[in-house]
């Protein structure tokens, strides 16, 4: 006998909606975030590309690792005959941090989804000021050496209520609708 409340659509259809501070743009920048990265990946079918995610989990990892180290060697000596090794332990991490903070910077600039389809990337930054509930979405899809963007902006209040719920049909209806704009300019051409 096959467990139903195990089945995907079963667990998609049982989530709980979605409550946040309205007042909180950070959190409402996570959601809304969140909610981007999964309708992109699930309902669009991009696969989403993990570079981006694996090289600042390696850089992380490998800051912890030598935090680790560092620890070690000071428990397993004295503080003053580790001094050295903790010091050069300490330079090593604060460069892999600084050089996590150039890829973020420089070289991710903000992209929060890449995903590939059949016939291009696509690639999705989203920007939200401080104290404004203004949301941009900016969509680049490139194919066959032609590319096109389409940045469009909203408030939130557009997909939560006045309680902070939130509304992901609401999101996922703008998502498509600017999505499908790109595509269609992209193809006119």
């Amino acid at each position: 006998m096959r467990l139903l409340f195990l089945h995907p659509l079963f667990l998609m259809s049982q989530q709980q909606p979605v409550h946040i501070n309205k007042y909180d743009g950070t959190t409402a920048k996570i959601t809304l975030d969140d909610q981007l990265i999964r309708f992109f990946g699930a309902e669009q079918r991009y696969k989403q590309v993990h570079t981006h995610e694996d090289v600042r989990l390696f850089l992380g990892y490998v800051s912890c690792a030598v935090a680790g180290i560092a620890f070690l060697n000071e428990y397993k000596s004295s503080f003053n005959e580790a001094k050295a090794f903790t010091l050069v332990c300490v330079v090593i991490f604060w460069l892999l941090q600084c050089v996590l903070w150039g890829y973020t910077t420089f070289v991710q600039k903000g992209v929060l989804f890449l995903g590939k389809d059949a016939k291009g990337v696509l690639t999705v930054k989203t920007t939200m000021k401080q104290y404004s509930p203004m949301y941009t979405v900016d969509l680049t899809y490139t194919a066959a050496h032609k590319t096109v963007q389409a940045t469009v902006t909203k408030s939130i209040s557009n997909w939560f209520d006045d309680q902070g719920v939130f509304a992901d049909t609401l999101l996922d209806a703008f998502l498509a609708e600017t999505l499908l704009s790109a595509l269609t300019s992209l193809h006119a051409e």
